[in-house]
C-alpha cells in the first residue's frame, strides 16, 4: 500500500518560520540585556570563567543537540511513529554524549586551573548542555510535525520568567556568577520539562507504533555522527579567523572584526529560522522524489540569494553609515570589514538551502556535507595564514566569504551528484494540505 505524505502549505511555513525569527529575537534580546547587567556587577575575573562556561555550553549544544534533532525532523516528518520508537535510544544517546563531553571539558579546562567556583560553574554548564539539548530535540518533534507555536511561545515564557529571577538572585545574593549560570540550567530544565510532559501527550500509544521501521544504536549513531561532525567542523571555520587574530598578534582587531559580524548574523537568523520551517517539507519531498525537492531546494535558495544580493548592496553601499549608527567612534574601523562581509549574506541565504536538502536527504547527503564543511576548515585556515598578516581583519573576512563561496559550490555538487543517482520516485505519496 502506498503511504500518503502530506505537504505543509507554504501558509503553515511562512507563519512558521515568523514565529521561530520572533522566538530567535526575543530570547537574543533577553539574554543580550542579561549578559550587560552581568559586565556591571561580576568582576571581570569571574566574567572571564562564566564565559569560558558558556563557551563551552554552545559548542556542547552545536555538536550534540543540533546534529541529534536535525536527524528527528528529517525522520519524524516522514514517518510519525519514528519518535515514538527511537525516543528512549536517543536520549540515551544524549545522555552518554553530554558525560563524555563533560569528562573531556574536566579534563583539559577544569583541572589546569582548579578551583572550587571555577569547577562549579563549569559543571553547571556542563549539566545544561544535556537538558538544552534535551529540549532541542523536544522541539525538534514540534517542528517535524510543523507545530511550532506553543514550543515557541513556551520558551519566550520560561527565558522571561527565568531571566527575571536570575536577576534578583544576581542582585540581592551573594555569589551572582553562581546564580547566573544556575539560571541558565533552571530554564532549560523547566523549558523542557514542559515540552515532555506535552509530548507525551501527544505521542500514540504502543499499539499505534507496531510495526514502525527500529533502528539500532549504530543505525542511530551512523546517522548522527556525519551531521555532528559537519556541524564542529562550521563552527571551527566559521570562527577560526577570531582566534588567529589573536595568535598572529592582532588580539587588539577583534572587538573590530566581532562588530562586523553582528549585523550579517542577525540578519542570518530569520533566514534560518525560515529554512528550519521548511525542514520537514523538505524531507517529506526527498522521500517521494529527490529531484524534485533539489528542485524547490534550488528556487527557494536563488530567491534569498536575491533578498541577500540587495541586503548586500545596501550594507556595502551604507556601511560606514551603519558603523556611526551602531557603534562608538572607536569602532569606526568597523566599516572596513563589514563591507567585505556584506558580500557572504547571498552566499549563505542560497547556501543554506542546498545545506538543509542535504542533511535531510539521509546518510549519503549528510555525509558530504561532512566532508564540504571539513574543506572548508583547511581553506579558511590556509587562506587566512596568508591574509591575516598581510590585511589583518579585512583580510579574515575577505575569507570568510570566499569559504563560503567554495563551501556553497561544494554543497551544489555534491546536491547534484546525489541527484544523478536517485531514482525518481519511491514508495510515497505526497498530497499538499
Amino acid at each position: 500500500m502506498t503511504k500518503t505524505i502530506e505537504l505543509a502549505p507554504i501558509s503553515t511555513i511562512s507563519k512558521n518560520a515568523v514565529m521561530l525569527s520572533f522566538y530567535q529575537l526575543v530570547c537574543g534580546l533577553v539574554q543580550y540585556s542579561f549578559f550587560l547587567i552581568l559586565l556591571r556587577l561580576i568582576p571581570k575575573s569571574h566574567m572571564d570563567i562564566y564565559e569560558l562556561g558558556r563557551s563551552c555550553l554552545e559548542i556542547g549544544v552545536g555538536v550534540i543537540g543540533s546534529s541529534v534533532a536535525a536527524v528527528i525532523v528529517r525522520e519524524n516528518a516522514r514517518d510519525s511513529r519514528w519518535w515514538h520508537t527511537h525516543a528512549h535510544m536517543v536520549r540515551n544517546l544524549l545522555l552518554y554524549a553530554t558525560l563524555a563531553l563533560g569528562l573531556l571539558i574536566y579534563v583539559f579546562i577544569v583541572l589546569p586551573s582548579y578551583s572550587p567556583r571555577h569547577s562549579l560553574i563549569i559543571g553547571l554548564f556542563c549539566i545544561t548542555v544535556y537538558f538544552q539539548s534535551r529540549t532541542d530535540l523536544f522541539e525538534a518533534f514540534f517542528r517535524s510535525r510543523d507545530h511550532v507555536k506553543f514550543p515557541v511561545l513556551n520558551g519566550v515564557a520560561c527565558n522571561i520568567l527565568i531571566t527575571l529571577l536570575t536577576w534578583a538572585c544576581v542582585l540581592f545574593l551573594p555569589h551572582p556568577v553562581i546564580w547566573a549560570a544556575g539560571g541558565v540550567l533552571l530554564r532549560w530544565m523547566i523549558q523542557g520539562a514542559i515540552l515532555s510532559f506535552v509530548i507525551r501527550r501527544e505521542t500514540p500509544p504502543t499499539s499505534e507504533a507496531h510495526g514502525a521501521p527500529r533502528l539500532s544504536y549504530r543505525d542511530i549513531l551512523a546517522h548522527i555522527t556525519p551531521i555532528s561532525v559537519g556541524a564542529i567542523s562550521f563552527i571551527i571555520y566559521a570562527r577560526i579567523d577570531v582566534l588567529m587574530l589573536q595568535w598572529m598578534g592582532f588580539e587588539y582587531t577583534i572587538a573590530i572584526y566581532g562588530c562586523a559580524f553582528r549585523p550579517i548574523g542577525f540578519l542570518s537568523m530569520f533566514v534560518a529560522a525560515f529554512y528550519h520551517a521548511f525542514a520537514p517539507t523538505v524531507s517529506k519531498m526527498i522521500h517521494r522524489d529527490p529531484r524534485r525537492a533539489f528542485r524547490v531546494s534550488a528556487k527557494v535558495g536563488a530567491l534569498f540569494s536575491l533578498a541577500g544580493l540587495a541586503a548586500a548592496l545596501s550594507i556595502f553601499l551604507l556601511r560606514h553609515e551603519i558603523t556611526r549608527l551602531l557603534y562608538p567612534e572607536i569602532f569606526e574601523s568597523t566599516a572596513d570589514a563589514l563591507g567585505p562581509l556584506s558580500w557572504s549574506l547571498p552566499i549563505i541565504f542560497g547556501g543554506n538551502a542546498i545545506g538543509f536538502f542535504l542533511v535531510n536527504q539521509g546518510k549519503k547527503g549528510a555525509s558530504y556535507y561532512m566532508i564540504v564543511n571539513l574543506i572548508g576548515v583547511v581553506v579558511n585556515i590556509l587562506g587566512n595564514l596568508l591574509a591575516i598578516p598581510s590585511h589583518q581583519f579585512v583580510g579574515a573576512a575577505w575569507m570568510t566569504v570566499a569559504t563560503d563561496a567554495i563551501t556553497t559550490l561544494l554543497m551544489i555538487f555534491s546536491a547534484l551528484l546525489i541527484i544523478r543517482q536517485s531514482p525518481r520516485e519511491s514508495g510515497a505519496s505526497i498530497t499538499s494540505t
